[in-house]
Order: structure tokens, then C-alpha cells, then sequence
């Protein structure tokens, strides 16, 4: 399924709308064959095959990005009775609209081909020439200070910054919490001069962090700093004191929040003017750099899980099998440098080195890498691989007795750094960058002495089991999209980030046909879980981004991938 959007002009009211499908053709498998279960190393989520027959379409209602308002429809293209695929559909749809409510949008926020009728962007909306910062930092006036030198680059690049005073927010906004009080700050600020970038300046203690629940009725919640980054939605639609949590149409969960990024959001997660000092510092040598080492990628990657485990029946989801295929891809401009499985009853792809905690140990402290991804099991602390050592009887099933723990990365590898320049990381591990702990966490301390941006879970993060393209959804084509947009399309970290994010919202939020109550929440737990800790202005380009069309995977387990189709349709 995917999301339709479709522009309007200021000011528009919808009156009515008719959407019909068009010619339809034989499916190549059905929906039981590429619905594979969710899993996190503790857990499986699935269900039984439900007898609903989801509807073809559904209209999401009226949402905004900025200034720009457009019709949202959610789209199933699959006919179940026939398993028939409809690759075109044609849209109608009648509106009111006020010729004299012109307003201005910013370039930068659009998601090329977000909207399908995108060229009438320059008829109803016009871009505003200037404004009176593009950058604001929201911290405590002793971690500002210590951005002298940040603060002097940024505006060497044209990017004007504005500071603004956490305590004196908290204590003048209104908010059911201080989340809430800071964001409403924002949505004021933003409403007055639309900015680009936010870069929070403190811990979770010091500048708060909002608690999400992507589960609908859920208990656990998740910390995110997304709810900074989409301020035109409403985070508790329906009034139970819970963000954020997953709906499939009107009137169910919060389902008048629409994941478009209005600014894009990092955060130097740490309460030293002096580890503040040095991360901005690595910064701005990192980002002024041409040095070479910036194109290389260290790739780490460990069985997620065997054949056969935890469940008979679950296939292997190996790693490696993400980094093979983006490097062939998204990566393949990049001297990229793996460690893939060797140890135990069965090997991964041959790789550059063997995967191993020391060996790991040795290319991230004695050589620079611009991109350091990595795949693994993980803890707040550390990241680890599970090994098949040996099959004891002879069944040829993994078993957890045979299977062996051993560290791949903690929070001692980067202690004694002898290589000094900055790197992006995106730890794909659960728990990696837990931002409420007692300590701080692997993703922070990576920050604090290596990174200038780590992307990091601060709870769970899901991963469908099998993956193998981008269209299976999950933790690793999130991983996929955001390499796509930063390593690929040369997006800033922040953009990168939050594209990311709404790509994801746009292709994977929807329940499975398959499922009963249509579980996908986890993949909104990704989006949540997963915020940036760093400068989301790294990489920033002044240029405006190229025209172009996003590329998604046919799921169906093979190697090609098409472009998406455009819905054919007028308004």
C-alpha cells in the first residue's frame, strides 16, 4: 500500500471525490508469501490470516507540510478476490478555493514527487525571499556558549542562527507537559518565520524529550525527538493522553498526525559545556572537510537470526545481506570496508575482514571513516553478535545451547582513538542510543568522542524477519532510505533524517491485508525510536535538491526494483 497525496490550493475545502481503479493483472505471489513476522531478538510479533478484505482505497483527510495543504488517500492497489495487481488509478476531485489565500512555502521541505500533481506547486504557492533565521538552538545560555565556533561557521554559510532559552520556555509556554511546552514554542516561532533546522543542546533532563506510543492502546513508550519535527499535526487526535499512536484511517488513534517534517532536528545529548565544545568543534572540521576519508563506509554486520530461530518454520536474516545489496546501490560510490560472520556452523558473504569485536576495534580506532554502519543485536551499552558455534545433535536446527554471545561494539571502542576524524553513524541496534538511562548510552558516547551525527534507537527497533529488498519494510529499509538520502542523494544529515522518516510513513504504516487488526505499529516504533544525535545541518547544501522520483523495491524477495508508479489524476 502507499499514500496518494494530492496538493491543493490555500485556503481549499474539499466538496467531493471519485477514484477508480484501472485495468488489473495477475500477482506474482500473494500476500501470505511476503508477510514475514516482525522480531527483535526477544520478541515475534504475527498474527493469523484474517478474513476482512481490506478497502481499495480510504481517504485520510485534509493534512498540511508548512503552508501547503493537500488530500491524503491511502491506496491498495490489490484486488484479493481476483490476487490481481492495478498498477494505475485515475483520481477526480472537486474542491473550494480562495484566489486571495496565496502563502509562501520553503523549497527545501519538499519530498520530490511527495505530491502527484507536484507541478502546481508554482501556480498556488509562492517561496518566501527572506527570513530572520534559518537555524534555531534550544539549550541553556552556559552549552550555547560553547558553540562559539559552530556558531561562526553556520553563519559563514548563510545560515543564520537563533538561540532560544529552555528555562525561559518551560516556564512561559502552556503544555500538559514540558514536551508539549517546548514544541508549542516552536509551532509559534515557526508559524511567525518558518526555520529549517533545530539543534537541541542538552539531555533528555535538561531539554526534554517527548514519550511517544506507537501501539494503539499501548503501555511502553518511546523517546523521540520527531515530535519536534512535524509541527502541523496532532499528536493526541483523540484526546487518551497518548502521542503518537497508530491508526489505519480517520477516527482511529491519533490519526491527524501526517509525519511531514516542518524542520529537521538533532541533538547534542550531553550536559558539559566542554563535551559540547568538542563535538561542535569535530563539527565544523568534519563538515568544512574535503578529505577523502569521508567517502569511505565501515560495515559491520551479524546474523539477526538462523534458519529455523527462534521458530521452525522463520528464515534466516543475515545482515550482511543489507550491506551487499547497498553497496551495489546506494553505496556504490563508497570505498566501503566489511566484517561479516565467519565463526560458527554457518558463514556469511566472504567480507573484507571477519567479523570481530578486536578486529572491529582496530579499523574504528586507528582509521577514519566518513559513514560507519552497523547491524547487530544490541543494548544500550553495546552492540553483539549471536553465533551458531555448533550443531550438538545433529538436527540441523539452531538451538540456544549451541548458539554463543560475543561483543561486537561497546562504549570502550571508542576510548584511545588514535584516528581523529568525524564520522556519521547509524547503529542499527536496539537500545544503542537510550537517551533517559542512568548513563549515557553507545550512541551518545560515540558523540561525545568520534561522531558528528549518530542515529540511534533509544528503545527497540524491529526488523522483518527474511529481509531481503527494501520492500520488506522493517528496520533495514529504513536503514536503506536513509543511506539512499544521505549517502546517495546528498541530502544534509537532517534532511536525510527526517525524508527518512516520512519516506517510511508513506510506503510501510499500513496493516498487513493478512493480518488480523493489521499489526505494523512496530514500524512506526522505527520512526520514533531512531532520532539523531548530532548537527542535523551536516552536508548542508545551499543549492536547491534536484527534481527527481524516489525508487521503491518490489517486495516480493527478488533483486530488482522499479519505479514507483505516479497515480494518474487531475484536480
Amino acid at each position: 500500500m502507499k499514500n496518494v497525496n494530492v496538493l491543493l490550493p490555500p485556503g481549499a475545502e474539499l466538496v467531493d471525490y471519485q477514484f477508480e481503479f484501472g485495468p488489473a493483472t495477475a500477482a506474482r505471489h500473494s500476500y501470505a508469501e511476503i508477510n514475514p513476522v516482525w522480531y527483535n531478538g526477544e520478541e515475534v510479533i504475527y498474527t493469523t490470516r484474517s478474513s476482512h478484505v481490506p478497502e481499495g482505497y480510504k481517504y485520510l483527510g485534509i493534512k498540511r507540510w508548512g503552508d501547503l495543504s493537500y488530500a491524503s488517500f491511502q491506496v491498495l492497489p490489490y484486488d484479493h478476490a481476483r490476487h490481481a495487481w492495478t498498477s494505475t488509478a485515475q483520481l477526480t476531485i472537486r474542491y473550494t478555493s480562495d484566489s486571495s489565500a496565496r502563502k509562501s512555502d520553503s523549497r527545501h521541505l519538499k519530498q520530490p514527487s511527495f505530491f502527484t500533481n507536484q507541478s502546481r506547486l508554482r501556480d498556488w504557492y509562492q517561496t518566501a525571499d527572506s527570513r530572520n533565521y534559518d537555524y534555531m538552538v534550544i539549550s541553556t545560555p552556559a552549552l550555547y556558549a560553547a558553540l562559539g565556533d559552530w556558531v561562526s561557521y553556520r553563519q559563514s554559510q548563510g545560515l543564520a542562527v537563533q538561540f532560544a532559552d529552555i528555562n525561559s520556555i518551560l516556564a512561559t509556554q502552556l503544555g500538559a507537559n514540558d514536551a508539549e511546552k517546548m514544541r508549542n514554542f516552536m509551532v509559534t516561532e515557526y508559524m511567525m518565520q518558518p526555520f529549517t533546522y533545530l539543534m537541541i543542546v542538552g539531555d533528555y533532563d535538561t531539554v526534554p524529550v517527548a514519550y511517544l506510543t506507537p501501539e494503539p492502546n499501548g503501555y511502553d513508550t518511546v523517546p523521540s525527538d520527531f515530535f519536534f519535527s512535524d509541527l502541523t499535526s496532532n499528536w493526541d487526535s483523540n484526546n487518551d493522553g497518548r502521542y503518537g499512536e497508530y491508526s489505519s484511517g480517520i477516527g482511529e488513534g491519533d490519526w491527524e498526525i501526517d509525519f511531514t517534517p516542518e524542520i529537521f532536528v538533532g541533538r547534542i545529548s550531553t550536559n558539559s559545556a566542554t563535551e559540547v565544545s568538542a563535538i561542535a568543534s569535530r563539527i565544523v572540521a568534519f563538515d568544512s572537510s574535503n578529505e577523502p576519508y569521508k567517502s569511505k563506509a565501515l560495515l559491520p554486520a551479524a546474523f539477526l537470526n538462523y534458519s529455523d530461530e527462534p521458530e521452525i518454520g522463520m528464515p534466516q536474516t543475515d545482515g550482511a545481506d543489507f550491506f551487499q545489496l547497498a553497496k551495489n546501490t546506494v553505496l556504490r560510490h563508497f570505498d566501503n570496508t566489511t566484517l561479516y560472520e565467519q565463526l560458527g556452523v554457518v558463514a556469511s558473504h566472504p567480507s573484507d575482514y571477519p567479523l570481530d569485536y578486536s578486529q572491529f576495534n582496530t579499523l574504528l580506532r586507528g582509521t577514519d571513516y566518513g559513514l560507519i554502519n552497523w547491524s547487530a543485536h544490541g543494548s544500550s551499552v553495546s552492540s553483539s553478535r549471536k553465533v551458531w558455534m555448533e550443531d550438538v545433535n545433529g538436527n540441523n536446527i539452531p538451538e540456544s545451547y549451541e548458539m554463543q554471545w560475543m561483543n561486537l561494539v561497546n562504549k570502550q571502542s571508542f576510548s584511545n582513538l588514535t584516528a581523529t576524524g568525524g564520522s556519521v553513524i547509524f547503529a542499527a541496534s536496539c537500545y544503542n542510543g537510550r537517551i533517559d538511562g542512568n548513563e549515557s548510552s553507545l550512541g551518545e558516547y560515540a558523540l561525545i568522542k568520534k561522531a558528528v551525527g549518530v542515529i540511534a534507537a533509544t528503545r527497540t527497533g524491529w526488523y522483518k524477519v527474511g529481509w531481503q529488498d527494501p520492500g520488506w519494510g522493517g528496520l533495514s529499509s529504513y536503514n536503506y532510505h536513509f543511506l539512499e538520502n544521505y549517502a546517495e542523494a546528498g541530502h544534509s544529515l537532517g534532511a536525510a533524517h527526517a525524508h527518512t522518516n516520512l519516506l517510511h510513513t508513506q510506503y510501510y504504516l499500513f496493516g498487513d491485508p493478512i493480518d488480523s487488526g493489521g499489526i505494523i505499529w512496530p514500524e512506526l516504533q522505527n520512526v520514533y525510536t531512531y532520532i539523531l544525535y548530532g548537527d542535523p545541518a551536516i552536508g548542508h547544501n545551499t543549492m536547491p535538491a534536484p527534481e527527481g522520483e524516489i525508487l521503491v523495491y518490489i517486495p516480493t524477495g527478488g533483486s530488482g526494483f522499479s519505479r514507483d508508479q505516479q497515480h494518474p489524476g487531475h484536480s
